[in-house]
């Protein structure tokens, strides 16, 4: 696992070329989303939740590069982002 999503938060990682599978919810193989990942580029994904019969659901789908940006502007950075990197000799 990369990490969780909350309200206002991202997440952001590099990953090899090829397919990637994303779990929406943990342990839950029917909520997954599939990327075919290629070299040098750049994908954005938005987390929310959709109003369900009995409860809400996670939804994750795949945004523009536009629409990325400009919601990363409304968002914190991850607090590993926060802390200063250490160096060892």
């Amino acid at each position: 696992m990369i990490g969780e999503v909350g309200p206002g938060a991202y997440l952001c990682w590099e990953s090899p070329p090829g397919i990637r599978v994303i779990e929406r919810i943990q342990g839950k193989t029917n909520s997954i989303v599939r990327l075919n990942l290629i070299a040098g580029n750049v994908y954005y994904l938005r987390a929310s939740l959709r109003a369900g019969w009995a409860r809400p659901r996670a939804a994750l789908g795949i945004i523009s590069e536009d629409e990325g940006q400009s919601l990363l502007k409304f968002c914190k950075p991850p607090n590993d982002y926060l802390k200063p990197l250490t160096t060892t000799k």
